[in-house]
């Protein structure tokens, strides 16, 4: 997880609430799995966002 930023377990629900908080507009919201060879799964949103005017 080095070089990765921030870890925190978050929901689609926790992200459309702290994301309408703001003076942004969220345009798309995805996941992405990374499935290893170790049986383990990491997953990362990625949210793309407008500036509201």
């Amino acid at each position: 997880m080095s070089g990765m930023g921030l870890i925190r377990y978050t929901t689609k629900k926790d992200i459309e609430k702290l994301y309408g908080r703001s003076n942004v507009e969220i345009q798309s919201i995805e996941r992405m799995e990374l499935h290893t060879k170790y049986n383990t799964c990491l997953s990362e949103w990625i949210i793309e966002v407008k500036k509201s005017e």
